[in-house]
């Protein structure tokens, strides 16, 4: 590294000399140099120069303290920002729940039945080709067959009608129900975004089914075989992904979750009952661990949300759209 080699001479400097050689000790320094400063002069001068410098390059207390204050705050608005951002998502899922609960309601009034279990073809626009059996279910899968395999997935249709209606805002594509992509077993994979409309909530949308009273429960088996609680209802249903294979119904474990069960709790508590097996919210689901997890800590009436036991976002969320609800 470059040498610098800077000789004074006190004798020829006036009595601004000693603030002058503190400004270019200081310059120095600060470009990160190295320094062999030789006096000619006055030797305490120096010594007090470097000791002023010396004094000067450190920080005060004072500074830290506004650092740290600085870095405090800042921590505080991130996690704050992060806490305000869940509560905006949680608002937002009650708000679409509640909107589609109004779509089907509307829907039943202007066509005396349910979206997706409707009887007729609209034959026109996303709507084209989906028919409904008119049994007051709106089932993910009926058993109705007929000219257009269309007409066996009510889920999508529910979907499609309410669409081409404008009873509701969150479209999706004209093109996302190909008949090709139905078949007698088989329907197309259930994307946020494009099969199914989106949610606020990253990565998850909402699909249509009827769920009996025996509430699936996601651990050894896929349904609960304890059917002396609850009720059936239509609901729809907050989900990351809808299976491609033959399935009559969402009730599976293969259904996957969009909440942990704390955010699921939250939003059942301010809409419903806070119970995850009964009322017009409910939940279920499981994450994906060598030794699952369930969202809900008990079978049937008593059930409770595993709050606690699981943290990852693997509840699948339903909230009832029934006339009547």
């Amino acid at each position: 590294m470059t040498l610098f080699l800077l000789v004074f001479n006190y004798k020829a400097y006036n009595q601004t000399s000693y603030f002058k050689n503190y400004c270019l000790i200081t310059i120095v320094k600060r470009l990160n140099l190295r320094l062999d400063l030789v006096f000619t002069g006055n030797s305490q001068n120096k010594q007090k120069i470097m000791k002023t410098y010396s004094k000067k390059s450190a920080f005060s207390l004072i500074e830290l303290s506004i650092v740290l204050i600085i870095i405090g705050l800042l921590v505080a608005g991130i996690t704050g920002g992060a806490s305000l951002i869940k509560s905006a998502t949680l608002r937002a899922v009650m708000t679409e729940a509640r909107n589609y609960n109004t779509a089907v309601n509307s829907f039943y009034v202007a066509y005396n039945a349910y979206p997706g279990d409707y009887g007729t073809d609209f034959a026109s626009g996303i709507a084209t080709g989906f028919k409904g059996d008119n049994d007051g279910k709106i089932e993910f899968s009926s058993n109705t067959s007929g000219t257009d395999t269309r007409q066996k997935y009510e889920g999508y249709g529910a979907i499609a009608m309410l669409s081409y209606s404008k009873m509701i805002t969150n479209e999706i594509s004209s093109t996302a129900y190909p008949s090709t992509n139905f078949s007698a077993s088989t329907a197309p994979a259930g994307v946020p975004g494009t099969t199914i409309p989106q949610s606020k909530v990253k990565g998850s949308g909402w699909i249509f089914d009827y769920f009996s009273n025996d509430l699936p429960r996601v651990g050894n088996s896929d349904s609960w075989t304890d059917t002396t609680y609850g009720d059936s209802q239509n609901v729809v249903i907050l989900t990351s992904s809808v299976p491609v294979n033959n399935i009559t119904s969402l009730q599976k474990s293969t259904t996957k979750g969009s909440l942990s069960p704390e955010d699921a709790k939250s939003v059942d508590l301010k809409l419903d009952d806070g119970m995850p097996n009964s009322g017009k919210v409910r939940t279920f689901g499981l994450n994906g661990e060598t030794t699952p997890k369930d969202c809900v800590k008990a079978l049937g009436s008593s059930g409770a949300y595993n709050d606690t036991g699981l943290k990852t976002a693997d509840c699948v969320l339903t909230y009832a759209v029934d006339v009547t609800s």
